[in-house]
């Protein structure tokens, strides 16, 4: 059976289902023969600037390192989705990058984190420690004005983006994976909303003041098609014994569709209307709030979690302030075999 991909699926799936676990990371060799992990951010004639996993930056004396090992593999600028395809011996996956930004005149470093709505259970511990290692977290989520992030780990606020939570959270149980806002903390103190609100979508997109946004065309019939496969696909992935083949093709087949697509050009599925609120007028309202947060006393490093579709228009308003890419890592969404 060949499995086939609507392009407007795609991009659906490319706004709300991608983040990651850790694949590899830069090694620092000492003179003593210590090894450190993390991302090298910088290499100058007099220091290696090294961002270690527990989230501590180190300016090593270069007369004290033996080797700088980075990792082949690493994402170069631009890339921010690959598909791994499984050997015999090796498992596959769908990776995100994860970027830093190190700002102009020493200000805060800016992590940029993929958002995901459904993964495998090991990327929430992986990515909460990343988040978790910085000063401020500033997260995507649109929600009604005046909701806290309590409310949105509850459940208990509609968010303009409500029905297609609730078929992400239909497709978790489909894929075997877990659904975001059950392994993410929200309301870890350091978290803060940086997304329009529900008021302002729906303004954005043309609905009435307390209403609903005016979604596409194409995204309305995707929607409907999960909608309508929902209770075939219940019965057919209910039995774990025997939807256990078809689970890992199903899952292999839409990793492989999200990792060799062109982000911009699927979300060009969902119209021009679509496009310019999910991505650039969201992007602004993230970055105003990383300008509100690096002015911020205290503040030495920001984590932007966001979708992965996002990051190439963010990290465009990163470079327009003076921010310049540090080092960067892939990390695994999704691991097929």
């Amino acid at each position: 059976m060949t499995l086939r991909v609507r392009p407007a699926l795609v991009a659906l799936v490319l706004c709300f289902f991608v983040s990651a676990a850790p694949v590899a990371a830069d090694d620092v060799e000492l003179a003593g023969g210590t090894h450190l992990e993390g991302i090298v951010l910088a290499e100058g004639e007099h220091d290696v600037h090294l961002l270690l996993a527990g989230g501590d930056e180190v300016h090593l004396a270069r007369a004290d390192v033996a080797t700088v090992d980075r990792q082949a593999d690493a994402p170069k600028k631009g890339q921010h989705l690959r598909y791994r395809e499984p050997t015999d011996t090796t498992a596959g996956g769908l990776d995100v990058a994860v970027t830093t930004w190190l700002a102009p005149e020493g200000g805060p470093r800016v992590d940029l984190v993929g958002a995901v709505h459904l993964a495998d259970a090991s990327f929430f511990r992986a990515v909460q420690r990343r988040l978790d290692r910085v000063d401020v977290t500033l997260f995507e989520a649109v929600l009604p004005e005046g909701a806290t992030t309590k409310d949105l780990e509850n459940g208990t606020t509609r968010s303009a983006n409500e029905p297609l939570r609730a078929l992400q959270k239909r497709m978790a149980t489909w894929l075997g994976l877990t659904f975001q806002l059950e392994g993410i903390d929200y309301t870890r103190p350091h978290f803060v909303h940086a997304d329009m609100t529900a008021e302002e979508f729906t303004a954005e997109m043309g609905g009435e003041p307390g209403g609903d946004a005016k979604l596409p065309a194409s995204l309305k019939m995707a929607m409907k098609l999960l909608e309508m496969a929902g209770p075939m696909m219940d019965r057919i992935m209910g039995d774990d014994e025997r939807s256990g083949p078809l689970r890992k093709r199903l899952k292999r087949q839409l990793a492989s569709t999200l990792g060799s697509t062109e982000v911009q050009g699927m979300l060009g599925a969902l119209g021009a209307k679509m496009t310019d609120v999910i991505l650039h007028r969201r992007n602004d309202v993230a970055l105003a709030k990383v300008d509100e947060v690096e002015a911020t006393q205290g503040v030495r490093s920001i984590a932007v979690f966001y979708g992965a579709a996002h990051l190439e228009g963010i990290e465009k308003g990163l470079e327009a302030r003076g921010y310049r890419r540090g080092g960067a890592e892939w990390l695994t969404a999704w691991s097929v075999e």
